[in-house]
Formats: structure tokens, sequence, C-alpha cells
């Protein structure tokens, strides 16, 4: 009788060691997961806040042709960023008129922590209004 109690708690005691093992592997795999997980999503925002700079830098460049009719000689332009924003990243855009009022092209730059997108867009005056007619990240 005794070496069947031995027996029985030595195979107990090997089945809960091989339970916390699995429960220590599980924790690996699940921190492993939840790291990369947020890692991606970090990169996600950081290329989400790149294209709303680039789309800032396309407003700048509709209000620069309104406010600068006539004006043939664009020389790139580093956009004012609220301070917080100015801290981590930069804006600049560069227009390039294809004939006297009434097309151009601008590139417009857009850096944070490093990184960079580049944004080319043509832009139409209709009327006296500037519309952007074609844009395309690089």
């Amino acid at each position: 009788m005794t070496r069947s109690r031995r027996g029985r708690s030595g195979f107990i005691l090997l089945t809960a060691i091989l339970m916390i093992g699995f429960v220590a592997i599980a924790l690996v795999a699940m921190s492993a997961a939840a790291s990369s997980q947020s890692r991606h999503q970090s990169a996600d925002v950081q290329v989400a806040l790149l294209e709303q700079l680039l789309l800032a830098g396309a407003q700048d460049v509709l209000q620069r042709l309104k406010n600068d009719a006539g004006t043939t000689d664009f020389k790139p332009t580093q956009v004012q960023l609220p301070e917080a924003l100015a801290r981590i990243a930069t804006l600049e855009v560069r227009i390039q008129p294809e004939s006297i009022d009434a097309s151009a092209k601008a590139t417009i730059r857009a850096t944070m922590n490093g990184k960079s997108a580049n944004q080319t867009i043509s832009l139409r005056k209709a009327e006296s209004t500037w519309r952007i007619t074609a844009a395309s990240l690089d």
C-alpha cells in the first residue's frame, strides 16, 4: 500500500511540474505575441501620422497658390507645425508651376522620427480656384 501512494504522489508531482511548464510556455508565447502586436500598432500609428502630415501639406499648397496669385518662383518651404508636433516632425512643400496661372505640381515631404513619406500632387486652376487633380505617394 505504501508503494502505490508513493507511485501516485510521484505521478501527481510530475503532472504538476508539466502543467507549470505548459503554463510558462503559454505565458512566454502570449507576451511575445502582445509585444509583436504592439510594435505593429506603433508602426501603423506612425504611418497614419505621416499620411495626415501629407494631407496638411496639400492644404498648405492650396493656400499658398491661392495667396500667391501670379507667382512663378516658389522656393521649398518648411510648413509651420504646432510646437508639440514640430519637435518630432517636419513638413516641406515645393511647388513647381507648369504654366502661368493654369497648372502646377507640388512635392510634399513629411518626416517623423526618422521615417519619411513623399507625395506629388498635380493641381489645376479652374476659374479662380485651385483644385488637386491627381496625387501619388512616392
